[in-house]
């Protein structure tokens, strides 16, 4: 009885075997195809409507307004939205905004090197 236990162990050990090689192969062949970001299925997605990616565009350039002030910034101003070149910054603190008006050169450089097709020449932050 416990031959026939060992052989049947032993079949389903190498039935195992032969199912992780086909499954990681097929993966393997599958990850060769795919695309690598997000970002790259956009354009082609909206190829016919460039007002919807210049949408995306401006809401991933205002998501990004934290990563670039800071955390401590980020609690007391929000991006809110472009106009015309222009990225609208809601602050809440007066303090804050002098501090961040010391920045903006640098910000609007940040902002032009990421998300050049937006065109960002300025920040204008009110108080809010």
């Amino acid at each position: 009885m416990g031959d026939t236990n060992d052989k049947e162990l032993l079949a389903l050990q190498r039935a195992r075997r032969t199912d992780r090689r086909q499954f990681s192969t097929k993966r393997y062949r599958e990850g060769q195809n795919a695309p690598s970001s997000f970002g790259e299925i956009l354009p082609a997605l909206f190829r016919d409507a460039p007002e919807t990616l210049h949408k995306f565009d401006e809401h991933r350039a205002m998501n990004s307004w934290k990563v670039y002030v800071g955390e401590s910034a980020a609690q007391v101003s929000d991006a809110l939205k472009i106009r015309n070149g222009k990225l609208i910054v809601r602050v809440a603190d007066p303090v804050w905004m002098h501090q961040l008006s010391l920045c903006k050169s640098l910000l609007v450089s940040k902002f032009r090197k990421d998300f050049p097709a937006l065109k960002i020449t300025d920040i204008f932050f009110i108080r809010g």
